[in-house]
């Protein structure tokens, strides 16, 4: 039977994880036959084929003013209501739990939170990189959003077992990872030009100073790629320009280029603290690259040390150099070739089912 589906999200057609699973998500259950709906405070990409998209028009800067992020999602909510009457509202960041569960229970409809991260298992893992007041706030948004929606779905069975410590009950929670549709062929770890790459946030919760510490005594021919940007960039880049060997530190790259650095890549490095799920394993797995990466969130759960890839105990920079000096000296086809089958597991087609039946009654 088809359904009416409202999807919140902010800055829908960005290019992080969030935006991605929600166009993903609304793209398959369009096709299925529902009428979805994305509301969001600003797009960035036009509408996908059978979605509609309704946009406050508010580019409002980042979530320095969540609040005002917040109303307005609010507000472009009331307005598509006039419109549609959903029977699910699924939303895509713990703040938007305010009005979209609120908004559900006066209806009648069924109140989805996809849970793509929280704040309490980032401050327990890597460390809230916000002040304390939108650390509360954060905080509180979530508790709220998972005690009071009536589905919780969650990126990873990590993330399931995380709510599960903070008693939300099984019955409501459903685990429906980020889909990524594999590449169609990749080279020999032999033919690549790039021995160890990170891509990531320059923030806590992401690791890169284990990587840079386990660096330092390494040898000093490795050809090493740094990629990203963000708040710890002007701590950690002298620190890199420190290295024994020469480092390459692009900064942010478009994702078809960071795609193309991966196809030249024999390693990936993934030392995160926290990491949900961790979409960039399975971007490397499916170019070829073979995956070190800490026992951290979602990781291990696409990583089987010593079958598709390495792993190495979290903020441990000791093992993290042992581990690459391993990795580096093994023939790392074998590894790349069982990876590469680890990811047709979440291709679009193999999700599909999950991505209809779980934000629906």
């Amino acid at each position: 039977m088809s359904k009416t589906i409202f999807h919140l999200v902010y800055h829908f057609g960005g290019r992080g994880a969030v935006e991605a699973r929600a166009a993903f998500d609304a793209v398959t259950q369009a096709k299925a036959g529902h009428k979805v709906v994305i509301i969001t405070d600003h797009s960035a990409a036009p509408a996908p084929p059978g979605v509609e998209v309704i946009s406050s028009g508010w580019r409002i800067p980042e979530p320095t003013r969540e609040l005002i992020r917040v109303a307005a999602l609010a507000a472009t909510l009331r307005k598509a209501l006039s419109r549609n009457t959903p029977d699910s509202i699924v939303f895509h960041s713990g703040t938007l739990g305010w009005p979209a569960i609120r908004t559900a229970r006066r209806i009648g409809a069924l109140s989805v939170y996809v849970v793509h991260a929280q704040m309490l298992e980032r401050i327990q893992n890597g460390g809230s990189p916000f002040g304390p007041l939108r650390t509360r706030f954060y905080l509180s948004a979530d508790r709220h959003s998972l005690h009071k929606s009536d589905r919780i779905i969650n990126v990873s069975r990590y993330m399931s077992d995380f709510a599960k410590t903070q008693g939300v009950s099984s019955e409501k929670m459903k685990t429906v990872p980020n889909v990524f549709r594999a590449e169609t062929a990749f080279s020999e770890p032999s033919d690549r030009d790039v021995d160890i790459v990170f891509a990531g946030r320059f923030a806590p919760e992401k690791g890169l100073d284990v990587l840079v510490k386990a660096l330092g005594t390494m040898p000093t021919d490795l050809k090493v790629m740094i990629i990203g940007d963000g708040p710890l960039r002007d701590q950690l880049l002298p620190k890199i320009a420190k290295l024994p060997m020469h480092v390459q530190t692009p900064g942010w790259v478009p994702r078809d280029k960071l795609l193309a650095i991966f196809r030249r890549s024999k390693i990936l490095v993934v030392p995160s603290r926290s990491e949900p799920q961790g979409v960039v394993v399975l971007e490397g797995m499916s170019a070829g690259a073979v995956v070190v990466g800490s026992r951290a969130g979602g990781i291990p759960e696409m990583v089987s040390h010593g079958d598709n890839g390495f792993l190495f105990a979290v903020d441990d920079a000791a093992e993290l150099r042992s581990t690459l000096a391993t990795a580096l000296e093994t023939d790392l086809f074998p590894y790349a070739t069982r990876a590469y089958d680890t990811v047709t597991r979440y291709s679009p087609e193999s999700i599909y089912d999950l991505t209809l039946s779980s934000y629906v009654r």
